[in-house]
């Protein structure tokens, strides 16, 4: 199919129609959100200490498991993106294989931004209903009022790995549509190689989670990131026309 268009501007429509498409999506990242949010107020964990006449029993509060259901829901967007009604509704506008994957990739890039922010937000709410709802003399004070600098941090980082866990979730769905085989193979590859070599799959994680200096950080991610969608878009070239 060739394009008469700019291809710029074919990108550009056809992010526009797949952002009111995917406009549930929205509202699915707010239901997980919001269900993070009460598992949260559960607590993440508990410890009491004591003697005969005193005892102390100290409660964690943590946004990570919104942070953690928010990580689940753009890989499962991603995979969401390269969905056989996906690809069908492609064939409905001047399209081809280089302007579908970019728009795909402009579309969870603003979902990335969005879940990101929201998931900040959703840790704010956390800390107020704990402020009102809990007796404040027994909140400890410290790191529990935002920071600026702390907030943009943690927008930037929770956004940085979610572009990470998108183009891993982009790739597998481009690689289960060439055969649906990969969605035993992909997980199972890392199992096997946490069987076989555990500390491989340490060493993969903290190439990115103890990383000191946030340019370096964000030049692995951004980098992984790009390898990972170029391969994606290098296997869906290869993926007959109606795939």
């Amino acid at each position: 199919m060739s394009l008469n268009n700019n291809l710029l501007t074919v990108i550009s429509r056809q992010y526009v129609y797949k952002f009111k498409a995917n406009a549930s999506g929205v509202f699915s990242l707010i239901v997980t959100q919001v269900l993070a949010l009460l598992f949260s107020l559960i607590g993440i964990q508990s410890m009491s200490s004591g003697s005969s006449t005193l005892t102390v029993n100290v409660k964690y509060y943590s946004a990570d498991v919104i942070i953690t259901f928010t990580f689940i829901w753009i890989f499962f967007m991603a995979l969401r993106l390269t969905s056989i009604q996906n690809k069908t509704m492609d064939f409905t506008l001047v399209t081809n294989r280089l302007s579908s994957n970019l728009s795909n990739m402009g579309l969870l890039l603003t979902t990335v931004i969005f879940g990101s922010i929201s998931s900040s937000l959703m840790s704010f709410v956390l800390k107020i209903i704990m402020y009102y709802d809990f007796d404040r003399s027994q909140i400890a004070i410290r790191g529990f009022y935002p920071v600026f600098s702390d907030i943009l941090l943690g927008i930037i980082t929770t956004g940085l790995y979610m572009t990470l866990i998108a183009a891993m979730g982009y790739l597998l769905g481009i690689l289960v549509q060439i055969h649906v085989l990969f969605i035993v193979l992909y997980p199972s590859a890392l199992f096997g190689l946490a069987r076989v070599n555990p500390q491989a799959l340490k060493r993969m994680f903290d190439f990115f989670a103890t990383e000191t200096s946030p340019l370096i950080f964000m030049i692995k991610i951004v980098f992984s990131s790009i390898v990972l969608l170029f391969l994606s878009c290098l296997f869906s070239n290869r993926m007959e026309v109606r795939k």
